[in-house]
C-alpha cells in the first residue's frame, strides 16, 4: 500500500512537460496548428498584462490571447515548410520582443509540442533568430489569411 502512494505521488507530482519555443522534436508528427493574436492593446514588456510568449513557462496561455483559428492541412505544411527552410530566418537578434501573434503546434493526441511566437515589430521569431524578407511576408501571409493580422501593416517597420 505504501509503494503504491508513492508510486501515485510521484506522478503526481511530476511537472508538465514543458512546451518548447520553436522547434519541433525530432520523431513528432505535427497534426493540428493553432493560430493566436495576443498582447493587444499591450505597449510592450513594462505595460500591464504584456506577456513575452503565448504560453509561458508556467504553462499558463496569456491573458490577452484571443479565440484559436485551426490552420488548414495546406496552411499548416506551409508553415512547417518555413520553419525547417534555413533562408526563413537570418543571422542575428533584435534588442526588442513584442510578440503580438503565435502559433501552437501539436501531435496526434492533441498535445502541445512547440509555440512559434513572431513579433512584427522587431521582425523575430521565437528563438529562431531574425526573420528574412521572405520569411516574414510567409508568416505575416498566414497571418492576415487566418483574419488575424490587417494587411496595410505588411510592409516593415522602418
Amino acid at each position: 500500500m505504501l509503494r503504491s502512494l508513492v508510486i501515485a505521488l510521484a506522478f503526481s507530482a511530476a511537472p508538465k512537460p514543458t512546451i518548447s519555443d520553436g522547434r519541433v522534436p525530432k520523431g513528432v508528427t505535427i497534426a493540428k496548428v493553432e493560430a493566436y493574436s495576443f498582447n493587444a492593446g499591450t505597449t510592450g514588456p513594462r505595460s500591464k498584462g504584456f506577456c513575452a510568449h503565448l504560453i509561458e513557462s508556467d504553462q499558463t496561455r496569456c491573458a490577452t490571447a484571443g479565440p484559436a483559428v485551426v490552420l488548414s492541412e495546406v496552411q499548416r505544411d506551409r508553415l512547417l515548410a518555413m520553419l525547417q527552410d534555413k533562408s526563413t530566418f537570418l543571422a542575428g537578434d533584435s534588442s526588442c520582443w513584442n510578440p503580438h501573434h503565435a502559433f501552437v503546434l501539436s501531435d496526434s493526441a492533441g498535445v502541445p509540442v512547440t509555440q512559434v511566437n513572431v513579433c512584427f515589430e522587431c521582425e523575430q521569431v521565437s528563438r529562431r533568430g531574425a526573420m528574412s524578407p521572405g520569411g516574414r511576408a510567409g508568416f505575416f501571409g498566414l497571418f492576415v489569411e487566418l483574419g488575424l493580422a490587417k494587411a496595410e501593416l505588411a510592409s516593415p517597420s522602418p
